[in-house]
C-alpha cells in the first residue's frame, strides 16, 4: 500500500482491484476532509467572523475571495500536467492549505481589543488558503475522474456524499456544543476559546485527509501536446457543446447558491433568536437530507441519467426555501422522552423538514455535476479542462456574495416596510431568496440541452412512466417553463447546428 505513494500505474497496471482499494481509502481520507469543510466553509467560520463583528460586506467578501481563488486553477493544471505525478504536488500544496486554519486560533491574541482588525485577518488568512488549494484542485478532480469507473460514477459519489456529509454534520453539530460550552464572545466577559477548540480540531483533521490521500493509487496521466498553445488546448474542451452548457448551467445554480449560502447561520442567529447550538442542529439537519438521500438519488441519477436527475433537483430545491415566507413568532416547548423539555424558537420547527428536504436535493445536484463533469470533459487535457469549468463559475459566484452583503447592510439600515403572512418582520434573508429561486432556476434550460445518453430517460419519457393523473405531473412541468423561456430568448438552437454534440467516451 505504502509503495504507491510514489507510484503511478499505466492502464494495464490500473486493474479494477486496484482502483477499488483506492475509492475505499479516498472515502475514508474525504470523510476527515468534510470535517474540515464543516468549519472552515461553513457555520463556525461564519459565526466566528460575525463574533469579531464582521460586517454583511466583510461576510460577503469572506465567500467572494474563496470564489476569486478559483481562477488560479487554469495555471495551476496548465503547471500540472507537465508534472509525472500528480499526487506529490497536489498533497505537498495541499497541507499547507490546511495548515493555514491553525492561525483563527491566535488571531484574538494577536488583535486583542481591535476586532475590526481580527476580521479583515480572517479574510486575508482566507485569500491565501483559497489561493493554494484552488491552484492543485484541478489535478484531484482530474486524478478522481480517472480512478472512479465510469459505470459507477454516480453510485460511487452517492455513497461519498452520505457518509462525508454525516461526518460533517456530527462536526457542525459538536461545533454548536462546543461553543455554547463557553460565553459569547460577541458579549462582555466572552470568551474565543470554542472557537480555538473548533478550528485546532478541523485544522489536524483537514491535514490527515490530505496525508491519506497518499496512499491511493493514481492511473499515470495521459500525456498532451504541450506544444499547442493554452488558448488553443482550453479551446478544445469548450467547443464540445455539452461541456460548455453543463458548465453555463452550474454557473446560474453556483451564483445563486454563493448569494444566500455566506448568510444562513447570520438570519438563524439575529433574526430568528437561535443559538449556536439551535443553528448548529438545523446545519446538521441540512446534512442528514444529504446523508440520507445521498445513496438513492445517485442510484437514480444512474438509472434516468445525471442530466436529467439535475434539471430536477434545481427545480424542485429552491422550492423548499419558500417556508422561510411563513415563520411563526415566538418560542415553543418540545417534550422528549427521557430527554425533558425544550425551549425553541417556532420558527426553527417549521424550518426543520424543509431544510431536511432542501438539505438532500442541494447536494444532489452536486453528485449530479460531479458524475456530468467526468463523464463530458475530454480525456486528453481533462485537468486543465475542469480547472476551466471551475474558474467560469468561481468568477461568475464570486459577485453574488458581495450583492448578498450590500442587500443585508443596505435592509438593516432601512428594514423593510411591511411584514410576512405568519406575521413576522421581513428581512434581509428574504430578498436574498427570492433572487436565489429565480437565478438557480435560469440554469435548468442549460441543463436540459445536454445531450441524452442512449440509456438516460428524457423528461417526457419520466412523466410517461407516471400513473395517470399524478400530482408530480403537474408539479415537475413547472419546472421547465423558465427553462423554456431562456432557451427561446437564447435562441440556442443555431449554435447546435454549428457544434454537433460529440459523444463522449464515457457515455
Amino acid at each position: 500500500m505504502f509503495k504507491d505513494i510514489f507510484r503511478t500505474y499505466d492502464e494495464k497496471e490500473f486493474t479494477g482491484k486496484l482502483a477499488l482499494r483506492g475509492l475505499y481509502i479516498s472515502t475514508a481520507a474525504g470523510m476527515m476532509g468534510f470535517a474540515w469543510v464543516a468549519v472552515a466553509l461553513g457555520m463556525p467560520l461564519i459565526l466566528f467572523m460575525n463574533a469579531l463583528g464582521a460586517s454583511g460586506f466583510q461576510l460577503g467578501l469572506l465567500t467572494t475571495v474563496q470564489q476569486l481563488a478559483i481562477m488560479v486553477q487554469i495555471p495551476g493544471a496548465v503547471y500540472g500536467e507537465t508534472l509525472p505525478s500528480r499526487k506529490l504536488y497536489w498533497a505537498s500544496i495541499g497541507v499547507l492549505h490546511r495548515a493555514l486554519w491553525f492561525i483563527p486560533i491566535f488571531i484574538p491574541f494577536i488583535f486583542p481589543g481591535e476586532l475590526h482588525k481580527a476580521a479583515w485577518a480572517v479574510v486575508a488568512m482566507v485569500v491565501m488558503s483559497s489561493l493554494t488549494a484552488q491552484f492543485v484542485t484541478p489535478l484531484w478532480f482530474a486524478w478522481m475522474a480517472e480512478l472512479v469507473p465510469s459505470n459507477i460514477s454516480a453510485r460511487y459519489w452517492g455513497i461519498r456524499q452520505s457518509l462525508t456529509t454525516l461526518v460533517q454534520g456530527i462536526v457542525i453539530w459538536g461545533s454548536g456544543w462546543v461553543l455554547d460550552s463557553f460565553p459569547d464572545p460577541s458579549k462582555p466577559n466572552g470568551s474565543f476559546a470554542g472557537f480555538m477548540i473548533v478550528f485546532a480540531f478541523a485544522a489536524t483533521l483537514g491535514c490527515m485527509d490530505i496525508l491519506c490521500h497518499m496512499l491511493v493509487p493514481e492511473p499515470r496521466p495521459k500525456s498532451v501536446d504541450r506544444r499547442a498553445g493554452i488558448l488553443k488546448r482550453l479551446r478544445i474542451a469548450w467547443n464540445l457543446l455539452d461541456f460548455r452548457r453543463l458548465t453555463y448551467a452550474m454557473g446560474f445554480w453556483y451564483f445563486s447558491v454563493a448569494m444566500i449560502g455566506a448568510f444562513v447561520p447570520v438570519a438563524m442567529k439575529s433574526n430568528l433568536g437561535m443559538s449556536y447550538t439551535q443553528v448548529a442542529v438545523m446545519v446538521c439537519t441540512g446534512a442528514a437530507g444529504a446523508f440520507v438521500t445521498g445513496v438513492p438519488l445517485g442510484l437514480i441519477a444512474q438509472r434516468i441519467g445525471a442530466r436529467t436527475m439535475c434539471a430536477i433537483l434545481m427545480f424542485a430545491g429552491p422550492l423548499f426555501m419558500v417556508p422561510w415566507f411563513f415563520l411563526p413568532l415566538g418560542d415553543a416547548t418540545l417534550s422528549l422522552p427521557l430527554m425533558g423539555h425544550f425551549v425553541l424558537p417556532k420558527a426553527m420547527l417549521a424550518l426543520l423538514f424543509s431544510q431536511f428536504i432542501a438539505g438532500g436535493l442541494y447536494a444532489g445536484v452536486g453528485l449530479c455535476q460531479m458524475h456530468l463533469i467526468a463523464a463530458l470533459s475530454p480525456r486528453e487535457g481533462r485537468a486543465l479542462s475542469i480547472a476551466m469549468h471551475w474558474t467560469f463559475l468561481g468568477a461568475l459566484s464570486s459577485l453574488s456574495p458581495l450583492y448578498g452583503g450590500f442587500i443585508m447592510d443596505f435592509v438593516k439600515s432601512h428594514p423593510l416596510p411591511f411584514t410576512m403572512p405568519m406575521g413576522g418582520p421581513a428581512f434581509f434573508y428574504h430578498v436574498l431568496l427570492i433572487f436565489h429561486i429565480i437565478v438557480a432556476w435560469c440554469g435548468i434550460g442549460f441543463m436540459l440541452k445536454i445531450t441524452l445518453r442512449r440509456d438516460e430517460m428524457s423528461i417526457s419519457e419520466i412523466f410517461a412512466s407516471m400513473r395517470p393523473f399524478s400530482p408530480f405531473r403537474g408539479i415537475l412541468g413547472l419546472a421547465f417553463l423558465p427553462a423554456t423561456v431562456v432557451l427561446k430568448f437564447l435562441n440556442d438552437d443555431e449554435d447546435d447546428e454549428r457544434h454537433p454534440p460529440p459523444e463522449s467516451d464515457q457515455f
